[in-house]
């Protein structure tokens, strides 16, 4: 149960200096000088609110309940998986073709003008509505305020089913929904400006990333060290952390470089490595180690940090931070088939999250650093 009252405040326009009463609104007792009011077109009646406590207190109620007072609220978020923010509109009662309970979200693209992305901001949009339709559910649907542009605006209408359903509750559904969908979005965006290149994408916790990613720096010598020469970058992008991993020589198989990462991220977990390494004496073998247990070191005083809190971290577990397959190209094999991606060291049966093998004493044999005279004369 919520009550509004009404109140005014005086407000200059841009394009004059005369003051004009605005209609702002106190709910329950909690003043939002910021919110506005209009009831121009009735029963049209909308607010947009800027309060977070009374946004918060809007959300515990029912369509139902607010409709008794508003045909639609109005509010924005900021939202860490969208690099911008998006505006929320709930729709209590009809409004013009609506039919309530409806929640649109608009997903905002700002400062568009120094858009530098290697896509174009309709590809977003397009791609978004292509991966919304792929849901196949007939309570979501996407939305654009104008054919021409997107500028003005895209996201989704969500339509759940009952008027007297928690407004919040039915919020936290859908923007679970579309978080979702942007992931998606993000990584069929990414996927698709390289196609000569290994693209992987991480979520590392805050508390782990600056160790996960000086590890994955290293891979580069590793990978050299297997007789692979690639060049990597490493960078932040639409909240992932993307690791690209490029070739020198361009006829080098991509499955090849897939296998040794997926190699170099899960070894660190798997306790025939660690018994392994204890045998070893070649440096590149001995540097690979010095990462592992810089890493290692890391990720226990991060956990070590986390015992107050909710958060855990999963040690040395870093392809569980994966959102990108590396072995999903070997699903169509057979149960019964093994190939040998990388000679001696892999063999992959049919993939099923973690159906390979891998020969951690031929491994180390064959990482050779090269000394420096070998190097020139190369």
């Amino acid at each position: 149960m919520i009550k509004v009252d009404f109140k005014t405040r005086k407000e200059k326009r841009d394009y004059d200096d005369k003051e004009r009463d605005v209609t702002y609104l106190v709910i329950n007792g909690i003043s939002d000088k910021s919110s506005f009011y209009s009831n121009d077109k009735i029963p049209y009646s909308y607010s947009h609110f800027y309060n977070e406590k009374v946004i918060e207190l809007l959300k515990k109620q029912s369509f139902s309940e607010i409709g008794k007072i508003f045909t639609k609220i109005g509010f924005g978020l900021d939202i860490e998986w969208w690099d911008n923010w998006i505006d929320v509109d709930v729709y209590c009662n009809k409004y013009y073709e609506i039919k309530p309970p409806c929640i649109k979200l608009n997903l905002q693209i700002q400062e568009w003008e120094h858009w530098a992305k290697p896509w174009s901001i309709s590809s977003v949009a397009k791609q978004f509505e292509v991966n919304v339709k792929e849901l196949r559910d007939i309570k979501i649907k996407y939305w654009q305020e104008d054919d021409e542009s997107i500028l003005n605006g895209f996201g989704v209408e969500y339509y759940p089913t009952d008027m007297n359903s928690v407004i919040g509750e039915e919020l936290s559904k859908i923007l679970d929904i579309v978080k979702d969908i942007v992931v998606k979005t993000n990584k069929n965006l990414l996927t698709s400006i390289d196609s000569e290149a290994v693209l992987t994408f991480f979520q590392f916790p805050d508390e782990i990333k600056t160790a996960c990613k000086q590890y994955l720096i290293y891979f580069t010598q590793f990978i050299s060290d297997m007789g692979i020469e690639v060049d990597t970058e490493l960078k932040e992008e639409l909240n992932h952390t993307l690791f690209k991993i490029v070739p020198k020589d361009k006829t080098e198989s991509l499955d090849k470089i897939r296998e040794a990462l997926n190699i170099y991220l899960t070894s660190p977990s798997n306790k025939d490595f660690q018994v392994q390494l204890a045998n070893q004496t070649d440096i590149a073998v001995k540097q690979w180690e010095a990462n592992y247990y810089h890493l290692k070191s890391q990720l226990s005083l991060a956990q070590s940090l986390l015992q107050a809190k909710d958060a855990t971290i999963e040690m040395l577990q870093l392809s569980n931070y994966q959102y990108k397959q590396l072995l999903e190209s070997h699903s169509a094999k057979k149960e019964s088939e093994k190939e040998e991606v990388i000679k001696g060291i892999v063999a992959v049966k049919k993939y099923e999250g973690k159906g390979f093998t891998v020969d951690f004493a031929e491994l180390f044999r064959r990482l050779k650093r090269k000394s420096i005279n070998e190097s020139y004369s190369t």
